[in-house]
């Protein structure tokens, strides 16, 4: 956060003082000219309606991160709690589902009252189906894998006794301390090529000295081929998760809609809360207004743009 500047109007006010301010913005959600009407007759306070917007917005951020360390304490206690966070999330979702059905119930001409519950059951089934439809998908796929693996061992037998001739002899020829090295590999390689075809996975151990620089560089350029392949998915999974935060953001903006320049400085707004929109102006998202709003200017500044007021 910003250092405060000296020539704030409400660096002049006791702690007291600041307590009392506080709790009219915050607690008892008073306007602005109501909290700057009482606030020079109880206080003293020489400060602005333009003030009392800056002072208002940094302690705002000021109790949002000491809300944060309240969180971490909680967190820690909460970390030896037995109960589960499923099963927490399934009881709050029933009381939801509860005081939705009492609202519906006594005001179903008002669906204000009720939508925001109704929307958000509606979410809560439908992250359920998913994560039950991902479950089976889950499901399937351990099976697959499963009896692919029973055939591959299956066939590994078979294609094992088709060539048990050739593995008795590859074994006569390792206990013969005169057979060569790249006599070996040729076995090897030929058993292997019986049992599983003529492309394995992995390039066949070289059989001679003029193919070991053509066997050292099929296995780098193999594992070269591995690493592009791991970092074009690990790509491909930040690219959807730009893409799913976009959403969320581009969603979050359209439920929360969009307020006007003009309306941030309307002297009987409401202190902290976000003004309807008027009919006829211009649409600002919620960073444009912040950009363009005087929250942010001096006491001086503020009264070059509004020398009348």
């Amino acid at each position: 956060m910003t250092k405060v500047k000296s020539h704030a109007r409400w660096n002049r006010l006791s702690r007291a003082q600041l307590g009392l301010l506080e709790q009219w913005l915050f607690e008892d959600r008073m306007s602005y000219p109501e909290v700057l009407e009482r606030a020079r007759k109880e206080l003293g306070f020489q400060g602005s309606v333009s003030s009392l917007r800056r002072y208002y917005a940094r302690r705002a951020q000021e109790r949002m991160i000491e809300g944060f360390g309240e969180a971490a304490t909680m967190a820690e206690k909460l970390e030896g709690v037995t109960v589960s966070a499923e099963r927490l999330r399934s009881a709050g979702m029933k009381v939801a589902a509860q005081l939705f059905l009492k609202q519906i119930t006594e005001q179903p001409d008002q669906p204000k009252e009720w939508a925001f519950l109704a929307k958000l059951l509606l979410q809560q089934r439908d992250s359920e189906v998913r994560e039950r439809w991902k479950m089976e998908q889950s499901a399937i796929r351990r099976e697959s894998l499963a009896f692919a693996r029973e055939r591959f061992q299956y066939n590994a037998v078979e294609n094992a006794l088709k060539a048990l001739p050739e593995l008795q002899e590859l074994a006569r020829a390792r206990m013969d301390p005169q057979t060569a090295l790249y006599e070996e590999r040729k076995r090897t390689n030929e058993i292997i090529r019986n049992m599983f075809g003529p492309q394995p996975p992995t390039p066949f151990k070289p059989e001679c000295e003029a193919e070991e620089e053509p066997y050292r560089l099929a296995l780098e350029k193999l594992e070269e081929k591995r690493k592009m392949e791991a970092e074009r998915e690990q790509r491909a999974r930040q690219e959807l998760l730009r893409q799913q935060q976009e959403a969320a953001e581009k969603k979050l903006d359209e439920e929360e809609g969009v307020v006007a320049c003009d309306v941030m400085e309307e002297p009987g707004a409401s202190a902290g809360a976000i003004p309807e929109q008027k009919e006829g102006k211009k649409k600002l998202t919620a960073s444009e207004v912040l950009e363009k709003s005087t929250v942010w200017m001096t006491d001086e500044e503020w009264c070059k743009l509004h020398p009348n007021y």
